[in-house]
């Protein structure tokens, strides 16, 4: 606002001395036209003077050398005649010289009365200026301070709109993180615990007596020496699959002396896979039988091991013969 009053005062001032100049060089032209007039009045008054002085001198030689007052007294006539018409001469100048400075004095008097009224109009019109460019000056002021205050009030709404609206970003964001976390971890502990299911269920269940049993049935066992979420039941020799999967099943058994095995692993009563041993006439001794498979097993199959007619095994607690395996090699539809 200091700015544009400064502003609004120099112009003032350099139109101010513009006019002071151009009425400066008027004033200048008209005293020289003055000057010039008054110059020139005086060489004329000169010129008539020097004139008035030779024609006196001639006059003065020629009553000289007049003798005769006739002719002194014509001569002498002439020259009060001429005395005359010259005095009336220089009279006549001497008024238009009187009248010429007359006007121009008159004329001063009145260009001085001219330029006072116009300094006066002039200051009166710079006053007027500088008093209407300051109430100007004052309103432009009063609006703009009036638009900076609505501009800060616009501002410091729209500020808090948007620290309110931040703010609400910030808890959605706070929100959105900590949900994605908790899916995070939940997804971190169940891909672990999908990378740990492998080789987490297994099972292996013996037996420490003899079977002599007429067959046609399931064989049980006597115990598990392994046996992960208690899957497998020795008593009724069933193995519930608790997670669907592929399966490494074993089955490894001691035949008596002069008896046959026939044995077979079924799930859910169908036979997966089986195991055939028969003595010779020639061999009276016991011999070893096993049987390996692997199987995609469904959650709650049941597996079992089948004994055949007249199939007879020999086991005894220092030493178990049979033994019933299995382990789980990876989920279904693992790492998908």
């Amino acid at each position: 606002m200091e700015s544009e009053i400064t502003k609004v005062n120099e112009t003032v001032e350099k139109e101010k001395k513009d006019i002071l100049t151009n009425i400066e060089t008027f004033c200048s032209a008209l005293e020289g036209n003055v000057q010039s007039h008054l110059q020139e009045n005086n060489n004329e008054l000169e010129m008539l003077t020097l004139k008035l002085s030779n024609e006196r001198k001639e006059l003065e030689i020629e009553i000289r050398e007049d003798k005769t007052d006739n002719v002194s007294s014509n001569h002498e006539n002439s020259f009060i005649n001429m005395f005359k018409h010259l005095r009336k001469e220089i009279d006549t100048l001497q008024e238009k010289t009187d009248h010429g400075f007359e006007k121009t004095e008159e004329s001063q008097n009145r260009f001085k009365e001219t330029l006072n009224e116009k300094q006066k109009e002039l200051e009166t019109s710079l006053e007027k200026s500088r008093l209407q460019g300051k109430d100007e000056l004052y309103e432009d002021k009063e609006r703009m301070l009036e638009s900076m205050k609505q501009s800060e009030s616009a501002l410091i709404s729209k500020l808090s709109a948007m620290e309110l609206d931040l703010y609400g970003k910030q808890e959605e964001g706070a929100l959105k993180v900590e949900d994605m976390k908790t899916r995070l971890e939940n997804q971190l502990d169940k891909f672990l615990e999908t990378v740990r299911m492998p080789l987490s269920i297994s099972f292996s269940a013996y037996r420490d007596v003899d079977y002599g049993g007429r067959g046609e049935e399931y064989l049980t066992f006597s115990g598990c020496s392994v046996n992960t979420a208690s899957a497998m039941d020795p008593k009724s020799g069933t193995f519930s699959v608790p997670i669907s999967g592929l399966y490494i099943l074993s089955l490894s058994v001691c035949s008596q002396d002069r008896k046959k095995v026939l044995l077979s692993i079924r799930q859910n009563e169908k036979e997966l896979a089986s195991m055939y041993d028969q003595n010779h006439v020639d061999n009276h001794k016991n011999s070893m039988s096993s049987q390996m498979l692997v199987a995609e097993l469904e959650q709650g199959d049941k597996i079992q091991v089948y004994m055949y007619t007249a199939s007879a095994i020999s086991d005894k607690k220092s030493n178990h013969f049979t033994q019933f395996s299995g382990i789980l090699l990876r989920p279904a539809n693992y790492l998908d």
